[in-house]
């Protein structure tokens, strides 16, 4: 499915649908800070909080997420990871020993 030189064909209704979960978290989360600039860390903490867990944020970004990653080859490669598994596995994420942002 994808071309290990750099190009890859994703059906238009995969990329849509992904780019509709991004969108909606991405626009939510700009309205979020919008409305609650004037409000306490701990009203804002809340309102995120609220938000991420009533829409279900976590599983839409896991939707997206699997939607393009099935453009990529599961075939275990010569140092055993799958190709998107290769492509990503230096992404830094947060951790309970480790919260600090990655650098820009």
């Amino acid at each position: 499915m994808s071309d290990p030189h750099g190009e890859i064909v994703v059906q238009r209704r995969d990329l849509i649908a992904a780019l509709r979960q991004i969108e909606m978290v991405v626009v939510s989360l700009d309205h979020i800070g919008s409305a609650t600039a004037d409000a306490s860390d701990t009203e804002q903490a809340l309102v995120l909080r609220r938000f991420m867990i009533e829409w279900g944020v976590f599983g839409r970004l896991a939707e997206a997420r699997a939607l393009l990653g099935d453009y990529f080859s599961r075939e275990p490669g010569h140092d055993d990871m799958e190709e998107l598994e290769r492509e990503l596995h230096d992404v830094r994420c947060w951790s309970a020993s480790d919260q600090r942002p990655p650098p820009d």
